[in-house]
């Protein structure tokens, strides 16, 4: 099992499954109240002998790497270790990875682990590669599941952690109003705590922020309409320029992807990010929607890696639009001109209206229960005179 997006994703293996081998490697994503978020995936496509030992590794945008043992040979000699890379939406990326380059002996015990810039490397046993029963062989991927370099041979002992930077102090939920964000991007939090005990800099590291997970899309209103972004002081403390950020005048990352339309928003940070540098950047973050009729509440995990292998724990901000629905009536007021209706709800159950007659407003507000978007345009046009009203 591992962290996943604003949850977790488990891997495990199943014996008789239907159409498939004596074993199989499956794996399921679940939000952190336990329920499903997708469907149930057989991680394998190969369907003769066993599978068994798998491992996953999840990333902030929900997507994760399974890897596992095969063990009928079909690396060509006894077991072998492969990896099968997959999306938010437990979707397989690409076809299975066989990971050992040699296939003399057996390789198995794979272990996984994500890298920042979306590669992931994965370390497994291996019999008489070394000289010796056994060796712990690794090898590093790219994002595109592509191996980069070699097999590399080492030991636990030579294995280096790095302290993950923390990422704290962040509000769990933010509220707007939808003619704010509608209007122009509003800072998510501007005050948060970014801390990293063994880098004086994130030089190779990555800030992402992404819409999660993707299973609180709806087909008839898809989170296209959320747009992500970076405050731009100009001079001041965080500055954008095409694709540069900078700090205080300095560059300190680049955008990799920009948060349009729901995309993820990733900056590749430089060796100028110092930690201080990257709060900062954290705290121009920025939210706004571009549909009048938005939905009323989505997710967003925002992740920082130092470049040093260190990864902070991603952290979920919820996102409420407060929606507010403005309507034109056709008909005439006592007094001859048109009546607007300016309709503000957080709860579709109740709203409030503000009645304006001509210039001067005769009724502040009128209570009706059961209110929502079609029946506040039902009302109209509205023919009574307020200034009759008790």
């Amino acid at each position: 099992m591992a962290a996943c997006g604003a949850g977790h994703a488990v891997s495990w293996r199943s014996t008789g499954k239907p159409g498939g081998n004596a074993s199989d490697i499956c794996s399921q994503r679940f939000a952190n109240s336990g329920a499903r978020v997708g469907t149930e995936t057989r991680v394998n496509t190969k369907l003769s002998g066993s599978q068994s030992d798998p491992d996953v590794a999840g990333r902030a945008d929900g997507s994760h790497v399974v890897v596992w043992v095969d063990q009928a040979g079909a690396d060509g000699n006894l077991y072998g270790v492969y990896a099968q890379r997959h999306d938010s939406a437990g979707a397989r990326l690409g076809g299975e990875i066989l990971v050992n380059s040699t296939t003399a002996g057996s390789q198995y015990e794979p272990r996984v682990a994500v890298l920042s810039g979306g590669g992931f490397v994965v370390i497994w046993r291996s019999d008489g590669q070394d000289g010796s029963s056994a060796g712990v062989y690794g090898q590093h991927f790219d994002a595109s599941g592509a191996k980069t370099g070699g097999e590399f041979w080492g030991t636990p002992g030579t294995i280096t952690r790095s302290v993950a930077p923390e990422l704290l102090n962040l509000n769990a939920s933010v509220s707007f109003g939808e003619n704010l964000v509608n209007a122009q991007a509003q800072l998510i939090d501007s005050s948060v705590t970014l801390s990293d005990a063994d880098s004086a800099n994130f030089a190779g590291g990555q800030l992402v922020v992404a819409i999660l997970p993707s299973g609180q899309n709806q087909t008839d209103q898809p989170f296209v309409q959320d747009q992500l972004g970076i405050r731009d002081q100009g001079s001041g403390q965080i500055g954008v320029s095409g694709q540069s950020v900078s700090y205080e005048g300095t560059v300190i990352g680049s955008i990799a992807s920009n948060g349009a339309n729901s995309a993820q928003l990733i900056v590749d940070l430089s060796a100028s990010a110092m930690p201080v540098a990257a709060e900062a950047l954290i705290e121009s973050l920025t939210y706004a929607n571009s549909s009048n009729e938005p939905l009323a509440t989505r997710l967003i995990s925002i992740q920082v890696s130092d470049g040093a292998g260190g990864t902070s724990e991603a952290r979920v901000v919820e996102i409420d639009i407060e929606q507010t629905l403005s309507l034109s009536g056709a008909s005439s007021s006592p007094e001859g001109s048109a009546s607007v209706l300016s309709i503000i709800s957080r709860d579709p159950a109740v709203a409030s209206i503000d009645v304006n007659w001509g210039a001067v407003p005769r009724w502040r507000s009128l209570r009706l229960p059961s209110l929502s978007r079609q029946g506040a345009r039902s009302v109209m046009p509205l023919s009574t005179d307020p200034r009759r009203q008790a």
